[in-house]
């Protein structure tokens, strides 16, 4: 029987400027080790800083290299600034595609940490594929609203054409049909 221990730590919160801060503290631990990482970014962390599409996210889902030392260094920022374990984490990865897009974020802002965030097509097609439903996960269907509306798509159709950029269509499912069919209706 598997036991789970609940943190310490309380379930957090980020505004974009706490999401800036935490990387930012990162990227001094990196100064501070004399290396260099990278952070391609996903999910709610795009919509806070990109897209400015939210105020929040409960935490940044990303893949990073190199993956043990970010590892690493995300454990000692998660304790310095009493976070949760996974406040960056790459629980994301199974739903990365190759054909992916990125653009750069905080050129200006990061010394040894380069930051790329999914393009908005790219995290549309990433969302539809990964939402389950409208009733299970508002803030995932509320997102994917936003990119709809932002990208200017109009149909089903459209929306389809995007996921089948970045993923092949035996990853398609009914369900991400059904969910943006309910989606178009409320429109």
């Amino acid at each position: 029987m598997k036991r789970y221990i609940k943190s310490t730590r309380e379930e957090s919160v980020m505004s974009k400027q706490d999401i800036l801060n935490n990387l930012l503290a990162l990227d001094q631990k990196l100064i501070e080790n004399n290396m260099t990482g990278e952070i391609d970014m996903f999910d709610g962390a795009v919509m806070c800083l990109g897209l400015d599409a939210r105020d929040s996210t409960h935490d940044i889902d990303a893949v990073f290299q190199p993956k043990a030392d970010i590892r690493t260094l995300i454990q000692e920022v998660a304790e310095e600034r009493n976070l949760s374990e996974d406040w960056l984490n790459d629980g994301v990865k199974g739903f990365v595609s190759p054909e992916g897009e990125f653009e750069r974020f905080g050129e200006d802002i990061f010394k040894n940490l380069t930051v790329f965030m999914a393009s908005p097509e790219y995290l549309l097609a990433m969302k539809c594929l990964s939402c389950r439903s409208t009733l299970d996960s508002p803030t995932e269907v509320s997102d994917i609203k936003f990119l709809i509306n932002y990208l200017g798509l109009n149909s089903i159709e459209t929306v389809e054409n995007v996921i089948l950029e970045y993923y092949p269509a035996s990853r398609y499912q009914v369900k991400t049909h059904y969910m943006l069919e309910e989606i178009f209706d409320d429109q």
